[in-house]
């Protein structure tokens, strides 16, 4: 007797966390066909990867679990009508509590209530849905332009100057949201988006409002890591030395550029925004290369992309120093200053401090005038 009581007060505490830790998914598709099915797949906290399935019948399905913290997964749904047997999907969150999932035909537009983490989190995606629809009426706008308007400067100009407005409404959001929703794991994540173009002396006054389970969160321990190389490449700070291998092999050190203005340039020969964005740089570099002024280019390219990124930079006219580790993002470089998503640029002084970031446009050209007149 004593035995079996001392085993039911060890394992009680155990059946507790995991009915504490408990999530489960109600989901409901109203036109669904026999033999659809749904997936859940995720990473757990353990860094296991998982995926499970289910028949939906009735237009319902069900899943369920333990985890130990919060994480991101994704529900898809494989709709046996639909001849190539497309899935359409949904982001949500395993979280404790039940999450009820209901949608008519697809999962993609199904609303997500139950939980207040999911309720956020479709708040986050709805914005986020509000500016792919500005950025993409934008891009139709330019497309359906003839080839005579597209070519004219006074075009380029006011479609960049609607793309710059979108891009200010867009950061502008996320800055709310992040303040808005210190005591959820979606601030975070909206943190993080801000985080591209806002600096360290923005982000901190911010972050350290943040409840502490946020902090303590997966997003909150990646984004405090984020926020050390945030803080080693703020404004006024020294940028940190780095070496990679130029075009021929050679390593080449960024504290080898002293005694001259220098624009740390991110980009890679895959990215659209970057490669758009070169022809300013070219100009800038044409410039005021003999007024004290230099670029060292940092190409996030692939293993596979040796040949691409020398085409690149041919094609491109980039006549600076260019160097890559090919290692796509996880570069000696970009891992040092917390490089996740390009076009991305530093503009240092002689000393190597930082005095701008992320020059767009004509944004360059006018800082380097302020520095080099």
């Amino acid at each position: 007797m004593k035995k079996s009581l001392i085993t039911l007060l060890t394992v009680a505490p155990l059946l507790s966390m995991a009915q504490t830790n408990a999530f489960m998914i109600k989901g409901s598709l109203q036109n669904s066909n026999p033999k659809d099915s749904a997936f859940l797949q995720y990473v757990s906290p353990e860094n296991i990867r998982r995926k499970e399935a289910t028949q939906i019948k009735n237009g319902h399905f069900i899943f369920n679990g333990v985890i130990n913290e919060p994480v991101k997964a994704e529900i898809s749904v494989r709709h046996n009508a639909i001849a190539d047997g497309k899935e359409d999907k949904l982001e949500i969150y395993l979280v404790k509590g039940t999450t009820m999932v209901q949608g008519q035909s697809t999962i993609e537009n199904a609303s997500v209530t139950g939980t207040k983490l999911n309720e956020d989190y479709a708040l986050l995606r709805a914005e986020e849905k509000s500016f792919d629809k500005r950025y993409q009426a934008l891009e139709a706008e330019t497309n359906a332009a003839t080839d005579e308007q597209r070519g004219s400067a006074v075009f380029k100009a006011g479609q960049r100057a609607k793309e710059e407005a979108i891009d200010s409404a867009y950061f502008s959001s996320k800055r709310r949201f992040a303040e808005n929703h210190v005591t959820s794991i979606t601030g975070i994540q909206a943190l993080n988006d801000y985080s591209y173009t806002a600096d360290y002396s923005l982000l901190q006054p911010i972050f350290d409002r943040y409840a502490a389970d946020v902090k303590a969160s997966k997003e909150g321990r990646d984004f405090s890591v984020k926020m050390e190389k945030l803080k080693s490449t703020a404004i006024g700070q020294i940028l940190p030395d780095f070496a990679e291998p130029d075009t021929s092999g050679h390593l080449i050190k960024l504290s080898s550029l002293r005694g001259k203005y220098v624009l740390i340039d991110f980009w890679a020969s895959w990215c659209t925004p970057c490669r758009q964005e070169n022809p300013n740089v070219v100009k800038a570099y044409e410039h005021f290369r003999d007024k004290g002024f230099t670029v060292l280019g940092v190409s996030m390219d692939g293993p596979k992309y040796r040949a691409k990124w020398i085409k690149a930079i041919q094609d491109d006219n980039l006549t600076w120093t260019q160097v890559s580790e090919l290692k796509f993002m996880s570069g000696t470089a970009a891992k040092l200053y917390g490089i996740n998503a390009i076009p991305q640029n530093f503009l240092i002084d002689p000393e190597g401090r930082v005095i701008a970031k992320n020059l767009r446009g004509d944004a360059l050209k006018i800082k380097l005038e302020q520095l080099l007149h």
